[in-house]
């Protein structure tokens, strides 16, 4: 730190120039016509309560400023720091840099607002048949917004959306095409604006997902449609009725078969096996084989039906 040196305390008959007398709160003078002076001092330091110490300014002299200094930090109450004052500008030549009007110091380092409070993670919608409790309260697709057959439900590992259509009595029961060409309709007819058609099953966790919830909500004996037939081609099972439709099977004329390209399947055992002839072209969840699937004919009316949301195609 540079003290101020006071007149006559040099050499006695030493005249002394303006030079020899520095300000305290200065840096310290140019060390000659070309070279800048030193950086200035670093501003006071905070005060104890609310009032930071004041900044210093530049260098006087000097082919350069004296480097920036910043005001003192603030005290550690909630009020503000006090004043500072950046260092001098560059300067010209051999005339150091005048200094630049102070700024605000920092604010005391007092207590902090708070976090706004966390939301629930719900904004509230009208309900719709869809699985998710849309207007927040708790409950998931209450008020009939699901046709009285059918449930919504969400798979936890993927998070599409199924519909299960169970008939409340046998005079509506219905037949794979006519169940088919309901989940084509239930996506507009429910403005739910998403493809769906008959379910098709590719993963274990999802066949266990499904099965789960049939044996939940089904009678103890039935049938449930799924996508899975070989309507277009016998013994090749595909999922869907569109062309081009994925194959997942390969069945065998006597019973049974392998899995095309080893993808999913849960046939009961020695299933399919065309027990109704080239009839049986279209696939169920089967209480009778522990709700495995089973083949049987098309045109069969049968308790219910899986729809799921799929990708247009």
């Amino acid at each position: 730190m540079v003290t101020a040196v006071l007149a006559g305390s040099l050499l006695p008959g030493c005249p002394l120039t303006d030079e020899y007398f520095v300000d305290p709160h200065a840096g310290l003078p140019g060390l000659g016509s070309g070279a800048g002076g030193t950086s200035t001092a670093s501003g006071g330091a905070g005060g104890s309560a609310a009032i930071a110490g004041a900044a210093v300014t530049g260098g006087t002299t000097g082919g350069s400023s004296g480097a920036t200094s910043r005001g003192g930090a603030g005290g550690a109450s909630p009020s503000s720091g006090g004043s500072g004052q950046n260092g001098g500008n560059s300067g010209t030549d051999s005339a150091g840099g005048a200094p630049d009007a102070g700024g605000s110091g920092e604010g005391g380092a007092g207590t902090s607002a708070g976090g706004t409070g966390g939301g629930t993670g719900c904004a509230s919608e009208p309900e719709r048949c869809d699985g998710i409790d849309n207007d927040c309260n708790d409950a998931i697709d209450e008020e009939s917004v699901c046709p009285d057959s059918c449930t919504a439900r969400r798979s936890p590992s993927d998070g599409h959306l199924y519909l299960l259509c169970l008939s409340t009595d046998s005079g509506d029961e219905i037949a794979a095409d006519d169940a088919s060409a309901r989940c084509t309709d239930l996506g507009s007819e429910l403005g739910l604006e998403l493809p769906f058609g008959l379910v098709w099953i590719e993963s274990s966790e999802e066949n266990e997902f499904l099965k789960d919830w049939i044996v939940d909500a089904a009678p103890s004996d039935g049938k449930i449609w799924t996508a899975a037939n070989d309507q277009n081609e016998e013994t090749i099972w595909v999922w869907g009725r569109r062309t081009g439709a994925e194959q997942f099977f390969t069945a065998d004329p006597g019973g049974g078969g392998i899995p095309y390209m080893d993808r999913f399947n849960d046939w009961a055992s020695g299933q399919p096996d065309a027990r109704d002839g080239t009839a049986a072209d279209c696939a169920v969840f089967d209480s009778n084989v522990e709700w495995q699937w089973n083949d049987q004919s098309c045109a069969r009316q049968e308790i219910g039906y899986v729809c799921e949301e799929h990708p247009p195609f």
